[in-house]
């Protein structure tokens, strides 16, 4: 079928019609040049919004929010988990090695939290964003933090490290050893 039919039939497709088709093209590998005849066939429009700073640094909270708020309430869900089995007034008499990894897992998610906690200030600061915003919109109030204070630990440097990428690709930050990695 020649280029224009087909741009004439995706041109007939809605919008979201398109987008999956243009996916399908993408993972399929089905070659530039289908890929371009799809981008083609979408119809362009003109939107008027706010000004692209503003946006920009609106979408930068809610980003970093997201990515802080996933991995905050996902490790202090494990940590309440580690906690209760310890608790359990049965398990040490029933399995003391179960007791040791618990013990051992609870340290590494005080741990895990304390370096989030750490990774975030250093990127709120960093990037001038408000804090306390960002854990109102992770859904995290005054009240959790208190409750779930996490335990003063010495943070894991790999933890703090991986932390401190995620919340800067969130936030859309260039992160400090990048330029460094790079040199040939």
């Amino acid at each position: 079928m020649k280029a224009e039919r087909v741009n004439k039939l995706y041109k007939q497709l809605s919008p979201i019609e398109q987008a999956n088709l243009y996916i399908d093209a993408v993972t399929k590998e089905l070659g530039d040049a289908e890929v371009g005849l799809i981008i083609e066939s979408v119809k362009r429009v003109t939107y008027d919004c706010c000004h692209k700073d503003f946006a920009n640094h609106i979408d930068c909270y809610e980003r970093l929010a997201l990515a802080y708020g996933t991995q905050y309430w996902k490790t202090q869900a494990l940590l309440t988990l580690a906690t209760l089995h310890r608790q359990h007034d049965g398990i040490k008499a029933i399995n003391p090695e179960s007791e040791d990894r618990l013990a051992q897992a609870s340290k590494a998610f005080y741990g895990k939290l304390a370096s989030i906690e750490l990774a975030l200030r250093e990127v709120c600061t960093k990037a001038k964003i408000d804090i306390e915003a960002v854990n109102c919109l992770a859904e995290i109030t005054e009240t959790d933090s208190k409750l779930f204070r996490p335990i003063p630990a010495n943070t894991d440097t790999q933890d703090l490290e991986h932390y401190r990428q995620l919340f800067h690709a969130a936030a859309m930050l260039e992160y400090p050893d990048s330029a460094a990695n790079n040199e040939p």
